[in-house]
């Protein structure tokens, strides 16, 4: 069972392709909805809910057989959610509507599973002129898995403007619930069902809440401290650093801190950010 490496890879070529495709306003902001609704009925057959909230460009739509007995991705679901990625990417850069954020909501009716891509249109632009490599970018997909009602109304009333702090804590917390989806192995071991993110503004604090046996209220939390996640978080924090630092005025952190949080919402780590500003952070690791 490969979906995340899979989806993830799919996704990327079609966001690639999109590029390419991308030419001139062909989609007038005024026009901008109905222009959406349109083509993902041409390309794809499907009705959708979809909205520009802020610079951030929301589509939303059914799919089904997003579930098979396999465990697979099944290649119909695949080929759907390509062509979603490649129809809102063309969208995105054929537009004169500004637009830093694209959010794609898929879900399968039937079993109530949804699965959320979320693409910083800057990244597709670094990658077609050569700024960032195609590893670089495909490390750079949000891509977010969850339980919704099956057969409830498509998503929109929670469709916000998205900052760039809350893109990251999404960026880290999907980092994190792939690498443990991808290794099971590594999800035994620090025990996690998944993981939550939330930026707190005012704080400047990223708050990721893990769900897992080994984090209830009254349980040993001796796998979260024990330095495995927390170096993982710590590595992601950098790696978020350094691909979106230079978008954030000068002087100013996307974080100060990131705190680990249980379901009941006690900080069980915190991690500030000079655990991963520091330039020999590695090093002072080794020696501990």
């Amino acid at each position: 069972m490969r979906e995340p490496e899979t989806l993830a890879r799919a996704l990327t070529a079609a966001a690639f392709i999109a590029i390419l495709a991308g030419c001139g306003p062909s989609y007038p902001k005024k026009d901008l909805e109905g222009s959406i609704r349109e083509l993902f009925r041409k390309e794809l057959g499907a009705e959708v809910r979809t909205g520009l909230v802020g610079k951030t460009l929301y589509v939303s739509l059914d799919i089904d057989n997003m579930v098979s007995p396999d465990l697979d991705l099944p290649k119909d679901a695949l080929k759907k959610l390509e062509d979603a990625m490649l129809s809102i990417s063309r969208i995105s850069l054929s537009t004169d509507a500004e637009i830093d954020y694209t959010v794609i909501e898929a879900r399968d009716p039937v079993w109530g599973v949804e699965t959320r891509i979320v693409r910083k249109m800057q990244d597709l632009k670094d990658l077609f002129y050569w700024r960032i490599s195609k590893p670089d970018f495909d490390e750079r997909l949000v891509l977010e898995m969850r339980k919704v009602p099956p057969g409830s109304a498509l998503s929109g009333d929670d469709w916000r403007d998205l900052s760039l702090q809350e893109y990251l804590g999404r960026w880290m917390a999907s980092r994190i619930n792939m690498g443990a989806r991808a290794n099971p192995f590594l999800g035994v071991l620090l025990g996690i069902g998944e993981v939550e993110p939330d930026y707190d503004q005012e704080r400047k604090t990223l708050s990721l809440t893990v769900s897992g046996a080994g984090y209830a209220a009254g349980v040993s939390t001796v796998t979260a401290v024990s330095g495995l996640l927390r170096e993982s978080i710590v590595e992601q924090a950098a790696l978020a650093e350094k691909k979106y630092g230079r978008f954030m005025p000068e002087g100013t952190p996307w974080a100060e801190a990131v705190d680990l949080k249980n379901p009941e919402g006690q900080v069980i780590l915190r991690i500030d950010r000079a655990d991963w500003t520091t330039p020999d952070r590695k090093n002072k690791e080794t020696t501990k």
